[in-house]
């Protein structure tokens, strides 16, 4: 079986606290002792609401889907087949189960759902409450041929198998679903090891699909920066995807000190970034928003593992992902099951094990409702050093950074405050070439609109965790941006 765990507990969690690491409802895809001809069984009712959801989609949407690279997305990581764990426990149907996820993602602003270990006969009914809830959707199947499977049964047959059941198999995906509105991208795989045979099959499949369907991209899931660097060189994907959870419990397992959290989560990002980047690839990061309940007092504190970000943490983890060119947020995950592990830990994500939010969940809402007015912006700026303006950091955890706006021209600096406990002043030193920032130039915050000289920029506080973006010029360039906005949509 898979395990869907952190990216840093490959070398350091012990077989036991891998174990307990498997989420009823949000776990990995897992190896089945399938056939190849085989189908996942499926409830009846289900069966037949796939069937007419399936209907409704040989008909094309309308309208027809953009490019993936016009879309921010703001999601979270849910199980295909039970996404609503009490309410499956509850013996709520699995049409029902999507329904409440995509009304209360609609209700705290997610736009997307990653869904995990899908049977694919399933996906039309996704597809359908996407399209009745303005939710896109990134499928990730559950097993062969829908996602990449080399262990257990498949360990001998999987190289034949990609070449009869998966090439054909997403060949009439696209073919099927090329026009849906509400699918974003196929994900079929995820942390895979730099050194997997999947690559060359991967960089096939992605020009096959891209030849039938342009609009949805086929994408992996890493969690190792040589991994992306290799999809780099052989796939050149549309989009690089990395999940990284860095709070961690337990120094034996993963980073605890907000330092350690801090100089794992960035430096990673960091090197996918660059990846991405190299190839103008989008960055989409699955950031943590899981951890472990115990479930009695006899649980051992050495076995938990990790727990849930606080709201800063949360903060942290986008601004973060931002500062280094993410055009694209997830969480790692919704829900879980409601029975506690074998090492007495219940994982809890944005829902407890009760099916109640946490109130990360409502921070994570709140800072998408924040970046709304800025996300086609995001979309559009590169960072670029060679125009920096920033020449000095007085604070340790204060950060600037120069992005050019790839239509425009127009400079934008990013300031960022990676202090999770408290607010810090915008204390950057600017110029050292000073025809990179004119004495006229002024930052006009693109939220609020007010204008700040460079020295007045101290006097702007960020909370904690928190960042701020700043257009860099005169009056014209605030113009121009202001007459760029109009075009996305975005009205003042």
């Amino acid at each position: 079986m898979k395990l869907r765990r952190s990216s840093t507990v490959q070398v350091a969690l012990t077989l036991t606290v891998l174990a307990g690491i498997v989420l009823a409802g949000t776990g990995a895809p897992c190896a089945r002792a399938q056939t190849e001809t085989q189908a996942p069984r499926r409830a009846e009712g289900a069966q037949t609401q796939a069937a007419e959801a399936s209907n409704e989609d040989s008909q094309d949407p309308d309208p027809r889907p953009g490019s993936v690279s016009d879309v921010f997305p703001f999601g979270v990581y849910a199980s295909g087949n039970g996404p609503v764990p009490t309410m499956a426990a509850a013996g709520a149907s699995l049409v029902d189960q999507i329904d409440t996820l995509c009304r209360d993602l609609r209700a705290h602003n997610f736009d997307t759902v990653w869904i995990n270990n899908l049977s694919s006969e399933f996906l039309p009914l996704w597809l359908a409450k996407g399209r009745e809830h303005g939710i896109r959707m990134v499928p990730q199947g559950g097993g062969m041929p829908m996602y990449l499977l080399n262990q257990g049964w498949w360990e001998a047959r999987w190289e034949s198998a990609i070449e009869t059941q998966v090439k054909p198999f997403y060949e009439e995906l696209a073919h099927k679903h090329r026009n849906d509105p509400s699918l974003l991208a196929y994900s079929i795989v995820e942390e895979i090891p730099p050194d997997s045979p999947f690559f060359p099959h991967i960089a096939d499949i992605t020009r096959r699909v891209a030849d039938i369907d342009p609009h949805h991209p086929v994408i992996v899931l890493y969690n190792r920066a040589t991994s992306a660097e290799r999809a780099v060189r052989e796939i050149q994907p549309a989009v690089i995807g990395y999940d990284c959870y860095p709070f961690f419990t337990n120094s034996r397992s993963g980073p605890v000190s907000h330092h350690a959290q801090r100089s794992y989560y960035e430096r990673q990002i960091a090197r996918f970034s660059r990846a991405a980047a190299s190839i103008d690839a989008q960055l989409w990061i699955m950031a943590q928003s899981w951890g472990r309940t115990a479930a009695s007092d006899q649980a051992d504190p050495a076995y938990r593992g990790m727990r849930p970000p606080t709201r800063a943490e949360m903060r942290y983890q986008v601004w973060a992902a931002l500062f280094h060119g993410a055009r694209g947020i997830f969480f790692y995950a919704y829900a879980s099951n409601a029975q506690p592990n074998r090492q007495g830990y219940y994982d809890e994500h944005f829902l407890d094990y009760k099916g109640q939010p946490l109130p990360h969940y409502d921070e994570a809402a709140r800072i998408s409702r924040r970046l709304d007015p800025v996300k086609p912006l995001l979309l559009r700026l590169r960072p670029q050093a060679d125009v920096e303006v920033v020449y000095w950091e007085n604070l340790e955890q204060l950060h600037g950074r120069t992005f050019v706006h790839e239509l425009t021209g127009d400079r934008y600096l990013m300031a960022f405050n990676a202090d999770v406990e408290k607010e810090q002043p915008i204390d950057l030193e600017f110029g050292y070439f000073p025809h990179y920032l004119a004495a006229t130039d002024h930052f006009h915050d693109v939220l609020s609109g007010v204008s700040y000289e460079g020295r007045d920029l101290r006097n702007v506080v960020l909370p904690s965790g928190s960042g701020r973006l700043f257009l860099i010029g005169g009056p014209e360039a605030w113009e121009r941006h202001l007459a760029w906005e109009t075009t996305t949509g975005n009205n003042r």
